[in-house]
C-alpha cells in the first residue's frame, strides 16, 4: 500500500480536500478524512472507494496522478464518485477545495467526576510531540486526572519519529517498533522514556487508524500498557521516505516495513482491538468514546 498525503499541508497556493488516500485491493481508497476539513464536513468516510473524479473513472489511475487531480486552487470544486460498503449505488459528493490546516492534538477533560483526560491525535507531524507534551503536562498538574483516553480514530499516520515520541509518552521502556529494511536488516527502536504517571489507558482505533497510528496502538497493546477499543485498524505497515519536488509536490518511496514489539506484521493485516465496539450509524452519540469512558470509570472504581 502506498499512501499520499499531499493535500494535508499547504503547498504554495494549492488547496486540498483533507483526505489521505491509498491504493488498496487495486482501488483508490480513502484511508481517512481529516477532521474539520472539507472532505470531513462533506461526509467522506474511511474505507470509501473513489470510483470517479469529476466523472472520470479512476480504474488503473496511479496514486500520484489522483493526488494531482484532487489538489487544486482554494475555492474550486471537485466531485467524487464514491463506492461505499453496503450501498449499491454510486454516491456523488461535491467538495470545495481549501487550504488544509490541521491541529495535531486536541484535549478535553471527561467523566462523571472530571477525572479522565481525553487526548485526540489527528496526525503525526512535527507539532504532535510538543502539543501532546503540553496536554499531558496539564493533566499531570491536575491531581483529579486518574485515567487517559487516547483517540487515534481516523488518524492516517505521518512521521515515524513523531510516532516514536508519542508511544514513548505512555511506554517508559522497552521496544516500541521493529523496522526491517529491503535487505532484511532489522532495527529495534526503544522507548525514549517519560516522567508521566502510569495512568490507566484506553486507546480508540478504527479502520481510519493507519501507519504511525498503528505503530503507537501496536506498541501499547503488545506491552500491555493499555487496552485498544473500537474497530480493526487499516493495515499500513510500511515506512516511506518523502522526496519533495520542485513544484511543491512530493513522492513517497517505500523503504522498509515495521513490526510491533512482539514482531507482529501489520501491513495488509491491521490490528484487532482488545474490545470490539462498532459505531452507532443511526445515532449522533459517539458510542465508542462513551464505552471507553464507561470501561475506564469502572476500572478506576
Amino acid at each position: 500500500i502506498a499512501s499520499a498525503a499531499s493535500d494535508v499541508y499547504k503547498r504554495q497556493h494549492f488547496g486540498g480536500l483533507g483526505i489521505i488516500i491509498s491504493i488498496k485491493d487495486d482501488q483508490l481508497t480513502i484511508i481517512s478524512p481529516i477532521e474539520d476539513t472539507p472532505a470531513y464536513r462533506a461526509g467522506i468516510k474511511a474505507g470509501d472507494k473513489i470510483a470517479e473524479i469529476d466523472g472520470k473513472s479512476t480504474e488503473g489511475m496511479a496514486l500520484d496522478e489522483a493526488v494531482n487531480i484532487l489538489r487544486g486552487e482554494k475555492g474550486t470544486e471537485v466531485t467524487l464518485g464514491i463506492k461505499r460498503e453496503n450501498i449499491e449505488e454510486l454516491l456523488r459528493i461535491s467538495i470545495i477545495r481549501d487550504i488544509i490546516e490541521v491541529k495535531a492534538v486536541k484535549k478535553e477533560i471527561m467523566g462523571r467526576d472530571d477525572n479522565i483526560g481525553y487526548v485526540r491525535i489527528t496526525t503525526f507531524n512535527i507539532n504532535t510531540d510538543p502539543e501532546l507534551k503540553e496536554a499531558l503536562n496539564e493533566f499531570k498538574k491536575d491531581s483529579d486526572i486518574q485515567g487517559i483516553i487516547l483517540d487515534l480514530r481516523n488518524n492516517p499516520g505521518g512521521l515515524l519519529d513523531s510516532a516514536i515520541e508519542v508511544a514513548s509518552k505512555f511506554i517508559k521502556e522497552g521496544p516500541v517498533v521493529h523496522i526491517k529494511d529491503r535487505d532484511g536488516i532489522v532495527a529495534t527502536i526503544e522507548s525514549r522514556g517519560n516522567k508521566y504517571p502510569e495512568w490507566p489507558l484506553f486507546v480508540l482505533v478504527n479502520e481510519g487508524s493507519a501507519s504511525a497510528s498503528e505503530i503507537v496502538a501496536g506498541a501499547i497493546q503488545d506491552t500491555g500498557r493499555g487496552k485498544l477499543m473500537g474497530e480493526k485498524t487499516f493495515g499500513k505497515g510500511v515506512v516511506q521516505q518523502v522526496f519533495n519536488l520542485y513544484d511543491g509536490s512530493g513522492i513517497a518511496i517505500t523503504t522498509s516495513e515495521y513490526f510491533t514489539p512482539s514482531e507482529r506484521s501489520i501491513n495488509h493485516i491491521g490490528i484487532e482491538p482488545d474490545i470490539l465496539v462498532e459505531p452507532a450509524e443511526d445515532s449522533e452519540q459517539d458510542m465508542q468514546l462513551n464505552k471507553a469512558i464507561q470501561f475506564l470509570e469502572e476500572e478506576l472504581n
